[in-house]
This record gives C-alpha cells, sequence and structure tokens, in this order.
C-alpha cells in the first residue's frame, strides 16, 4: 500500500529538515543557534514607581539603612548604553546602603542575599536633575541587573 502526503504535511516535514539539517544555512550559525532561555521573573511592589523583576527567590537576609551591600550589577541609560557595570570589572562592588541612590536603597531593602533582579529606576529615584556626569545626563531613567551578594 503506498502512502501519499499531504501539501501541508509535505511542507512541514520539507521545514523541519531545513531547520534541523546542518547544511541548511551554511555559514549562518546565528539561524542554527538555539534561541536564548527566557528567564521568568516576580514583579516585587515598590514604591515610587520603581520597577523589580526578581528571577529568583532566597531565604537569605535582607539589608537595612545601616548594612553595607555587597553588590554585582549592570547599569544602562534608557538607549541601552552602559554607564557602569562591576560585571565587567569582574568583582562585585561594596556600598553603604545610606550612599546609594533611592532606588537602590528601597529595591535592596526588598531583597535577598543570593537573589538577582532588574530594576528600573524613574530619575526622581535615580540621579534627577543633577545626572552623574559624564556618564549619566540629566533626568535619565536608569536600568540595573543586579545581584544581592552579601550583606556587611
Amino acid at each position: 500500500m503506498v502512502r501519499t502526503l499531504s501539501a501541508a504535511t509535505s511542507l512541514g516535514l520539507f521545514v523541519a529538515l531545513l531547520v534541523v539539517s546542518p547544511n541548511a544555512y551554511a555559514g549562518d550559525e546565528a539561524a542554527l543557534a538555539p534561541a536564548s532561555p527566557v528567564r521568568r521573573f516576580v514583579r516585587v511592589p515598590a514604591p515610587d514607581g520603581i520597577q523589580i523583576r526578581r528571577y529568583n527567590k532566597t531565604d537569605g537576609a535582607s539589608p537595612g539603612k545601616k548594612d553595607r551591600v555587597v553588590v554585582h550589577y549592570h547599569g544602562t541609560l534608557e538607549d541601552g548604553t552602559v554607564f557602569d557595570s562591576s560585571r565587567e570589572r569582574g568583582h562585585p562592588s561594596v556600598f553603604p546602603m545610606k550612599k546609594v541612590v533611592p532606588c537602590w536603597q528601597q529595591a535592596l531593602a526588598l531583597l535577598h542575599v543570593g537573589e538577582e533582579a532588574r530594576l528600573t529606576c524613574p530619575p526622581e529615584t535615580a540621579y534627577g536633575a543633577k545626572g552623574s556626569p559624564p556618564r549619566v545626563p540629566p533626568w535619565e531613567t536608569l536600568t540595573f541587573e543586579i545581584e544581592l551578594v552579601g550583606i556587611h
């Protein structure tokens, strides 16, 4: 008995073979590379228009106002320009909680050691009208990928 495939099934098989075949896009490895995984997050309620997306939950301690925090971070401007990054330097930074921008003070108080999050900081909770010359202009919304590594 001979079975014939419908046109839709034939097309589906052809597309599947084309995608799986290592010679399908010779020289175009990006077309064959698997898609990067989507990071799942939970929105953490925060005041003052701060957006916090927490990627993982731990039972670690949370910092208080008088603590010093050990943080890995990657900060970008609205256009995606990196203005500061402990990740690029290869080691985390240590800051007194009372010396970081209000956005960080509020967000870090809601996180636990070991957690990673993405912060979107409105200008009023970041560097405001002054900016942080020469890298952060006035009234800039900032985005940070942060990891709370420890508390001192």
